[in-house]
C-alpha cells in the first residue's frame, strides 16, 4: 500500500532554500514572506513594460541617445566635461609637483614638471573622450 503522505522537510533545511517549506520561521526581524501571486503579477507586468519599451527603442523613438534632443544634451555634457578637464588636470598636476618639492625640493623643477604632467594628461583625457564620442555617433549613424 502506497504512502500518500507528504514527504518530511528535512528540520536542519535553512529557511532561506527553495526546499524549505513555506510555513518555516524566520527569523528574528526579518519580514514576512512575500506573497506568491503578487509576486507574479509583478513580474508579468514589468515583462510587458519592458516589451513595449523595447518595441518603442526598435522603432527609434524615445531611447536613451535615440532622439535628436537626448543626442545634444549628450554633446552638452561631453563638450561641457572638456573644460573642466582642463582645468583639472594642470591644478592637480602642480599640486602634485608642489608636494614633491616641499617633501624632497628640487624647486621650480617639480613643480614645473608635474604642471606640464598634468596639462598632457588633460590632453590626453579629452582624446580619449572625443574618440569615444566619435564612435559612438558612428554607431548611432549606422542605425
Amino acid at each position: 500500500m502506497a504512502d500518500s503522505k507528504k514527504p518530511e522537510s528535512d528540520p536542519n533545511t535553512p529557511w532561506w532554500s527553495d526546499e524549505a517549506p513555506e510555513d518555516a520561521p524566520l527569523p528574528e526581524g526579518y519580514p514576512s514572506r512575500p506573497d506568491g501571486k503578487k509576486v507574479d503579477e509583478l513580474r508579468q507586468q514589468l515583462n510587458s513594460e519592458r516589451a513595449a519599451r523595447t518595441t518603442i527603442n526598435n522603432e527609434g523613438q524615445n531611447s536613451k541617445f535615440g532622439s535628436q534632443r537626448s543626442r545634444q544634451a549628450h554633446d552638452i555634457g561631453t563638450y561641457t566635461l572638456i573644460p573642466m578637464i582642463m582645468l583639472a588636470g594642470p591644478i592637480v598636476g602642480y599640486g602634485l609637483g608642489w608636494a614633491m618639492e616641499k617633501q624632497w625640493g628640487g624647486a621650480p623643477w617639480t613643480t614645473t614638471i608635474g604642471l606640464l604632467m598634468g596639462v598632457g594628461a588633460a590632453f590626453r583625457q579629452i582624446f580619449i573622450l572625443l574618440a569615444n564620442k566619435a564612435k559612438a555617433d558612428k554607431r548611432n549613424s549606422k542605425r
